[in-house]
């Protein structure tokens, strides 16, 4: 709701306000605790549409094209949760 009422406010003058939620992403920092856990990374994916955690590149690429001109977006949620990179309404 915030992110819709952010982007109606200031939208106005060309700021665009979008919102990212970031979920399963394998980063340095997600892998290490992964492995003082001994979680399996492979099996913690396993729920993703591609079977594993995504990747900061991944999350990086995505970020990139909702920021540009390209996109366009608005008020939008953008989930960046493992391979299933994702917008829906926020």
């Amino acid at each position: 709701m915030c992110t819709t009422v952010a982007a109606a406010e200031w939208g106005l003058y060309g700021i665009r306000a979008n919102c990212t939620v970031v979920g399963l992403i394998a980063s340095e920092q997600a892998v290490e605790a992964w492995r003082a856990s001994k979680i399996d990374a492979a099996e913690t994916g396993a729920s993703t549409a591609l079977g594993r955690p995504g990747a900061s590149e991944e999350m990086a690429k995505a970020l990139v094209l909702s920021a540009g001109d390209a996109a366009s977006m608005r008020g939008q949620v953008l989930a960046l949760d493992g391979p299933r990179l994702g917008i829906s309404n926020g």
